[in-house]
């Protein structure tokens, strides 16, 4: 059974037969078509990845991990004894680290995959390998038209793209997923946040309709007297004109022949718009894990805790997602021959940079305990090497990690050091 089908058999009201050939799907292709025609109906607004987009928060998170997690730095390495060796004239590392196709670069590859992930769930990218085994391109497949199902023990993904239709082997797809509860597909947070998520967009358009229609000035008039048809709808249109000049210029309404006008309408503070825009965002910023000062809301950021709430980010958030990156590229885009020698690794030292003074102090810290070089300092910021940078230095007359243990020290008669 195709999606084809089972969008035949959804419109047709037949029950869906399961094929001989799949033993569990991951999703039914009725689930599938239905989630993404209609989303899940929530305060009466259909949720999907589209009408979710339209709320500030959600849109802000996603654009911030995706953007903060393809601006990382990334590369292939190899271990030789004790030494690493990055690795770049490899053809999984050039697909991966600068060009996976002809189409699109490694940044908007990794943006537009961590954007999947962080709306459905999932992403796909079909792996194309050369003669010798090197994954040498990476084509993005939308997680809509990616379907992963079960065949005697294996897992397979069916694809219906606009250029291809068929089966692909589990070692022909990078697969990245979200936390998941069967470990195979990933959970997508829009099915965690549809309430929230409905329920903001539902009263965005509420209030849209309300301050359409002239925001407070919305109630019913009364008269002393009874009224005939022709003059209700002269009062009524009246009233709907100066709603409408209202927004203009302040308009007035004057009422005549003892008439008095009555708000029924609830008022946008009444209806609590505001403190329920808090509220989702805050929901939004915690569903992703994202703190609320890096998607605009700085009403309870300091200086201090700001800093502090961006290493919690880096270290909770960022670095998973990292993780997540680094295993599964790991295991589908380096060949069998050379897992356990080759690995991909991002450098989240970026992200930990602070001022020019916060860095010199990390950097001279570094240097006088023989951790880093010249060379390698030097390195971190883009800068050539230097003639005998690359000798490493320890705090004691700054000799070097070789004569240390053979360099006597001689002190004085006082204790100090000559």
């Amino acid at each position: 059974m195709n999606l084809i089908s089972g969008i035949s058999q959804f419109f047709s009201g037949s029950k869906a037969v399961q094929p001989v050939t799949e033993e569990r799907a991951m999703l039914t292709p009725e689930q599938w078509y239905a989630e993404w025609i209609n989303g899940t109906e929530v305060a009466g607004v259909n949720v999907n990845a589209e009408t979710a987009m339209t709320v500030s928060a959600v849109y802000a998170c996603c654009a911030l991990l995706s953007r903060t997690v393809a601006s990382l730095s990334l590369g292939m390495y190899q271990r030789d004894g004790r030494d690493i060796l990055e690795i770049t004239e490899s053809p999984e590392a050039y697909a991966v680290t600068i060009e996976p196709n002809d189409l699109y670069t490694s940044y908007t590859w990794r943006s537009t995959a961590q954007f999947h992930l962080s709306l459905r769930g999932n992403h796909y990218s079909r792996i194309y390998t050369d003669r010798y085994g090197y994954a040498s391109r990476f084509e993005i497949l939308h997680p809509d038209c990616v379907q992963p199902f079960y065949h005697k023990g294996k897992l397979y993904y069916q694809v219906i793209t606009a250029d291809f239709n068929g089966v692909l082997t589990a070692g022909e797809v990078l697969h990245l997923k979200n936390f998941s509860e069967d470990g195979l597909v990933g959970k997508s947070p829009l099915s965690a946040a549809r309430d929230t998520i409905g329920m903001a967009i539902s009263s965005n358009k509420y209030a849209s309709a309300m301050y359409e229609n002239g925001g407070g000035l919305k109630g019913i008039v009364t008269s002393q007297q009874m009224l005939n048809d022709k003059q209700v709808q002269a009062i009524r249109e009246g009233m709907l004109t100066v709603m409408r000049d209202y927004k203009r210029t302040g308009s007035i309404g004057v009422l005549q022949g003892g008439a008095a006008f009555q708000q029924v309408a609830i008022s946008p503070k009444d209806a609590q718009f505001i403190e329920s825009a808090k509220l989702t965002i805050q929901d939004v910023a915690r569903f992703y894990g994202v703190p609320l000062h890096l998607i605009g809301d700085l009403e309870r950021s300091t200086n201090n805790n700001i800093e502090h709430q961006s290493i919690e980010f880096l270290q909770h958030t960022i670095r998973p997602i990292v993780k997540n990156w680094e295993s599964e590229l790991n295991r589908r885009a380096i060949r069998k021959y050379d897992k356990g020698t080759r690995y991909f690794r991002f450098n989240l030292d970026s992200l930990l940079r602070g001022d020019s003074a916060s860095r010199a102090t990390y950097f001279q810290t570094m240097l006088n305990n023989g951790v880093y070089s010249i060379n390698e300092v030097r390195a971190l910021d883009n800068l050539n090497p230097v003639e005998g940078g690359d000798t490493h230095h320890i705090q004691v007359n700054m000799s070097t990690l070789e004569n240390i243990n053979t360099t006597p020290v001689q002190q004085d008669g006082t204790g100090t050091t000559i």
